[in-house]
């Protein structure tokens, strides 16, 4: 490993000189405005725009906004999707979306195409009935912003039919009193999150804030590739003055695990290659109906919802493991105060008349200065179907969570956490646990910005370990993981940057005082060498001694594709995008990636096994806005 981190220090070092030596040579393909930000193009750089739940700061500005046209905002766009844990399919993206990108365009074509390169052993002995082709095909449509309607279809890799999954939409906005109606697939976001929010969240990490106080969305319409998560049928949302009543409904099939008895036991995350898969096509139906009330002003938001669900089958789910029927209800109450350098948030809920819920305090005492406090209590038994609440599981679980941004002066900025929490599992003794994080930046110069990160996480972990029978027993044994990171950061010209990064993970196990390690080692390079083509270009060499001591790595990708491989084992990686911009109607990019292990023979497990020791992945994708 050592080897692998003085060839990656070399490669950055080469770059880094080679780059600088252009100078001004190196361009840019945005358009700068007469304020310094740059336009329409820059936009369309990174291919992934953000609008995060934050919150209004006391200049008055909507902090929660933000388009790419930074590199700052990449780096708030990592720190948010490395704290989801998402996989490629995620509806985060979807939904750090620019809210103005929306008024520009009455068209949106796109189109994606990708795979691997090396056929998988699925698809050599004929499991899979479908091609490797992974498909991606969506429109969307504006007539004004009064009317808006959408289809999106898309293929797995195995998968038979072009259209494995098909969502569509029509959405009405602002016409009177109706400030939303949408009929077809859609999402819901209220208070907190606690009982409804979309299927993935961000959690703890260098974003201290946004993930422990949020900013709810409300309806609208689904476009996420993710299969979970959303609503099929009506929903619409009425404001009069500072009050709203929402009301929804939604019956579709969904596909699931089921245990011996019929019961479900787990939600299908939606790949239908196999003969087996397939049986499990829409084999459950879900009926749900609800409503939520609410009062909105400068200063005082609170809100009440209530949902009622029902299943065609029981529902045996893992967290709790118990028989919970086939129907469930919620009803969740949320507040947010907001006074000058203050606000009061919490949202608490009753799921079939278990509690749970949080309640938290934000104070911005002085420009740069953002401490925020968070309790939650969830009662065993307590589970939020279509809820995502701040926690570390939402069951059986109590904790205290403090986080502080600062920036001492214009150069360094620090930001911390610190989250005290407990499990309490009937009949068993608590399991308490804490997570630490401090992460140092420091702009070193005007262009160059230095990163340092510690974090440490103690908890109880389940281990089966064999007993003298030969039989796997259950052993409680605690856990200490230790990460570090350093990164440091040149910005070469306006819109071109180039990185390089360390990482290193160490668990600690009390279970025969286990020790393992494992580390990463990147040089990145963005750009436009001319102007109309962006590029990106990365190479990584990690090591671990398994993979619970491998570290996931985010890196760009296709506009819309969330992609955070998770590196074990030892080898290297790479990839490279690029994307043609001729006009602001249209782009093309291409990415094509490829990872070699050292360490074994075959990449991959069962049907998912390649040939050999590399994993090669290429993907195409047009975007057209008219």
């Amino acid at each position: 490993m050592n080897n692998f981190a003085r060839i990656a220090f070399a490669a950055f070092m080469a770059l880094l000189f080679f780059t600088s030596s252009q100078g001004e040579a190196t361009s840019c393909v945005a358009d700068w405005s007469s304020s310094g930000r740059p336009g329409a193009a820059a936009v369309r750089y990174f291919g992934i725009s953000g609008v995060f739940y934050g919150e209004q700061d006391t200049s008055g500005e909507d902090t929660s906004a933000f388009s790419p046209d930074s590199l700052e905002d990449e780096k708030k766009i990592e720190h948010l999707a490395e704290q989801s844990a998402e996989s490629e399919d995620s509806p985060l993206l979807d939904f750090l979306a620019s809210k103005r990108a929306d008024e520009d365009w009455h068209l949106e074509l796109r189109s994606r195409l990708g795979g691997r390169i090396q056929e998988a052993a699925g698809f050599r002995k004929g499991l899979y009935i479908g091609s490797p082709l992974k498909s991606y095909q969506r429109v969307k449509l504006r007539q004004s912003r009064h009317l808006s309607c959408g289809i999106l279809l898309k293929k797995d890799a195995g998968e038979a039919r072009f259209d494995d999954f098909t969502s569509a939409n029509i959405q009405v906005s602002d016409v009177g009193f109706l400030s939303s109606l949408v009929i077809g697939d859609y999402v819901i976001e209220t208070g907190q999150g606690l009982s409804l929010w979309r299927s993935t969240e961000a959690g703890k990490g260098a974003e201290v804030i946004l993930p422990v106080k949020r900013k709810a969305s409300g309806l609208k319409g689904n476009f996420s590739a993710g299969e979970n998560g959303f609503f099929r049928g009506i929903a619409s949302d009425m404001r009069f003055q500072d009050f709203s009543i929402l009301l929804f409904s939604s019956s579709r099939a969904r596909s699931a695990s089921l245990d011996i008895n019929g019961n479900v036991t787990g939600f299908s995350a939606g790949c239908f290659r196999t003969a087996a898969e397939i049986e499990k096509r829409d084999n459950v139906r879900e009926l749900l109906f609800g409503t939520r009330c609410g009062y909105l002003s400068k200063t005082f938001t609170w809100g009440i919802t209530l949902y009622r669900t029902s299943f065609s089958r029981d529902l045996v789910l893992d967290n709790p493991p118990v028989n919970q029927g086939s129907r469930f209800s919620m009803i969740s109450a949320d507040y947010l105060c907001s006074l000058p350098y203050l606000s009061f948030f919490g949202e608490w809920a009753l799921a079939k008349g278990v509690p749970g819920g949080s309640s938290g305090l934000l104070i911005s005492p002085a420009r740069g200065v953002d401490i925020i406090c968070s309790f939650r209590f969830y009662s065993a038994g307590f589970s939020n179907l279509h809820g995502s609440g701040f926690g570390e599981r939402n069951s059986a679980e109590k904790g205290f969570y403090t986080g502080l941004k600062l920036r001492i002066f214009k150069d360094l900025k620090i930001s911390s956490f610190y989250d005290q929490f407990n499990f309490q599992e009937p009949g068993v003794f608590p399991s308490p646990g804490n997570d630490v994080l401090i992460e140092a930046e420091y702009n070193f110069t005007s262009h160059v910005e230095l990163t340092c990160r510690y974090r440490r996480k103690k908890k109880e972990t389940m281990k089966n370990i064999p007993n003298p029978s030969g039989l796997l027993s259950p052993l409680i044994s605690g856990e200490q993981r230790h990460y570090y990171r350093f990164n440091a950061e040149c910005r070469l010209s306006e819109g071109a940057r180039i990185r390089w990064r360390f990482d290193h993970l160490r668990v600690e196990s009390d279970f025969f005082s286990l020790r393992q390690e494992g580390t990463t080692c990147y040089a990145d390079l963005a750009c436009a060498p001319i102007k109309p083509v962006w590029a990106n270009f990365r190479i990584s060499f990690f090591g671990s001694d398994s993979f619970d001591a491998g570290l996931s790595e985010y890196e760009s990708d296709l506009a819309g594709v969330l992609t955070q491989p998770v590196l074990f084992g030892s080898g290297a990686s790479w990839h490279m995008i690029l994307k043609y911009i001729p006009s602001e109607v249209l782009e093309i990019s291409l990415k094509y990636s490829d990872c070699v292990r050292d360490d074994v023979k075959r990449v991959g497990s069962g049907p998912d096994e390649l040939p050999g020791r590399r994993d090669s992945r290429l993907g195409f994708q047009v975007d057209a806005k008219f």
